[in-house]
């Protein structure tokens, strides 16, 4: 079930996510009987409209955009076949969308002052054997084709990121989806994968290839808009998740088993009145899978030029009973490293053959001695790593430079292990009880900068020497990396969240879902 505009359905309260006290749920629904009416302002306000003959998505789309009228409709295959019909003119929104679906055997309903609900008859999906009717032919059958009141069509129910805020106009944008069909039709392997193909997520968030970026556990987090991993709220199945990082500044989402994962669901816009700061570029809302029947294995196995292979076992076990259904899945990966010395464009950080700038380090081994006063590169140390340094040493005055990239890890080398579990009961037609966890643990190696350090020599030292005449020592800046090799991190990552919670029905329209996350 997909909406093309976003409309209330978030379960959880901005500030206190995962609770719901009855005192504030006895507030709102209180408010809410008392000023819940419904009225037609929306609907009877003669607007603008020019719209154009389309495939219903796009059309529907238009109508949005120029009406400011939040539309929920089944998403089929059938719909790419359904083609509008043209409108122009001033006309009410009802009125307007009366004439454009002429023909097409959809109905509608206004749910309240900016909602409409399109539904489908058995034949909508029947290409149409006559050409549509002109404008002026169908302005004479809108009585025909008013919606029918009562229909027995019921929508099944969908969870979305968003909400309709009632009286708010023009401030919602249409939900972006990466489907579970595009999923398995693209060359993915982790979530944050699929989230960096969208143009809107900027690259510039913590990365598995940026793990000294405040990232010591090479996490990757989401950043919508480049506006910072602060500035995008991710959840997982509608609820918040702990934060990552050295600064706890962004939500890692490389520890979400990819095997498990239905849908993701990114709401392009700031939501900030909704959710709090933390939803100023927008929200992810990434959605687990529960509807596994029986048993499914997948095995992915990767391997790119001069390096890092990829492996990928998944195994997910799902029944479903009368009342219930459960799921249960695991993951495992391993990944090896990518030296940048497999990659042209990282291997040496001097970059004139490209048309760039040298950035090779003034820190290397021989080092240089530096100007005491403006601790710029004056001499170069002469002789070779390890080779016995002359007394008193030789200068010269070509600077020694060093590729730090000549032992450097573009990717680290990485093995992790991650277990999705939820199950749903109903009690009674009214009660159902649910609870879902998940627990991750990554760890990773690998190889980064050297070390280096600017050393002071005293004149006491054999081996001093002062090409600027009076000083009482000698700065040197030196690199480390033919000593003792280049910088080695490891990290170890643990994540584990739970959350249970029962859904209440309260009649046929109102529902009431309490939970607690730790």
């Amino acid at each position: 079930m997909d909406s093309s505009i976003p409309i209330d359905r978030h379960r959880e309260t901005a500030g206190y996510p995962g609770r719901v006290y009855p005192c504030l749920l006895a507030l709102l629904l209180f408010l809410t009987a008392s000023f819940g009416f419904r009225s037609s302002a929306a609907a009877e306000a003669r607007l603008r409209f020019d719209l154009q003959p389309d495939e219903f998505p796009k059309a529907i789309l238009e109508f949005y955009h120029q009406s400011n009228i939040e539309v929920l409709f089944l998403a089929t295959d059938a719909l790419r076949n359904i083609r509008t019909q043209r409108v122009v003119g001033e006309l009410e929104p009802r009125t307007a969308l009366t004439l454009m679906l002429a023909g097409t055997g959809l109905t509608f309903e206004f749910d309240s002052d900016h909602s409409v609900i399109i539904r489908q008859s058995p034949l909508a999906g029947v290409p149409q054997e006559s050409a549509p009717a002109p404008f002026e032919d169908s302005v004479h059958r809108m009585a025909a084709l008013e919606p029918t009141a009562g229909h027995n069509l019921k929508l099944e129910e969908v969870v979305v990121t968003g909400s309709l805020i009632h009286g708010v106009m023009d401030v919602m944008a249409p939900l972006v989806y990466v489907t579970r069909k595009d999923l398995s039709r693209a060359p993915f392997a982790t979530v944050q994968d699929a989230l960096y193909q969208l143009p809107i997520n900027s690259l510039s968030a913590p990365r598995e290839d940026l793990g000294l970026n405040n990232n010591l556990n090479y996490g990757a987090g989401i950043n919508l808009r480049a506006l910072g991993a602060g500035a995008t709220l991710v959840l997982v199945n509608g609820h918040r998740q702990p934060l990552s990082g050295l600064n706890a500044d962004f939500v890692d989402v490389s520890n979400i088993p990819w095997s498990a994962v239905e849908r993701i669901e990114v709401l392009p816009d700031g939501a900030s009145a909704i959710y709090g700061s933390d939803a100023i570029a927008g929200v992810v809302n990434i959605i687990m899978r529960d509807d596994v029947q029986a048993a499914q294995t997948q095995v992915r196995l990767g391997k790119a030029a001069g390096g890092r292979d990829e492996l990928l076992f998944s195994q997910l076990l799902g029944a479903h009973w009368d009342t219930g259904k459960a799921l249960i899945a695991y993951q495992y990966s391993d990944a090896t490293t990518l030296a940048a010395a497999a990659r042209g464009y990282a291997a040496d950080a001097d970059k004139r053959p490209y048309g760039g700038s040298d950035y090779r380090s003034i820190y290397a081994n021989p080092g240089n001695i530096l100007n005491p006063n403006t601790l710029q590169p004056a001499y170069g140390i002469v002789g070779g790593p390890g080779a016995a340094a002359p007394n008193p040493p030789a200068l010269s005055p070509t600077i020694n430079r060093e590729n730090g990239f000549s032992q450097y890890q573009l990717f680290p080398e990485r093995r992790a292990h991650g277990v999705y579990a939820t199950a749903s009961q109903a009690l009674d037609e009214h009660i159902e009880l649910f609870a879902e966890g998940r627990f991750s643990q990554r760890d990773t190696l690998t190889q980064q900068r050297p070390q280096d350090q600017m050393l002071v020599v005293p004149s006491t030292n054999p081996y001093f020497a002062d090409p600027f005449g009076g000083s009482p020592y000698t700065v040197v800046a030196y690199s480390f990396l033919g000593d003792l090799g280049p910088t080695t991190f490891a990290a170890e990552t643990r994540n584990y969240l739970g959350t249970v919670g029962a859904n209440f029905r309260m009649g046929e329209h109102w529902r009431a879902t309490l939970s607690e996350s730790y």
